[in-house]
């Protein structure tokens, strides 16, 4: 995972929804839902993460 990647899954860990994702890190929706796909990609979670 990316360390971008790692603020996401912390984020979510957190229970924020992806437009909070977006303003604490300063990326728009529709990055945080591309990091969120490539995490999901990435690990064998085979559950979808939802915001």
């Amino acid at each position: 995972m990316t360390r971008r990647e790692i603020e996401i899954i912390q984020e979510i860990a957190r229970g924020n929804s992806i437009k909070e994702i977006g303003n604490i890190l300063f990326l728009s929706e529709h990055t945080v839902q591309t990091h969120k796909r490539n995490i999901l990609k990435k690990s064998t979670v085979k559950i979808p993460l939802t915001l």
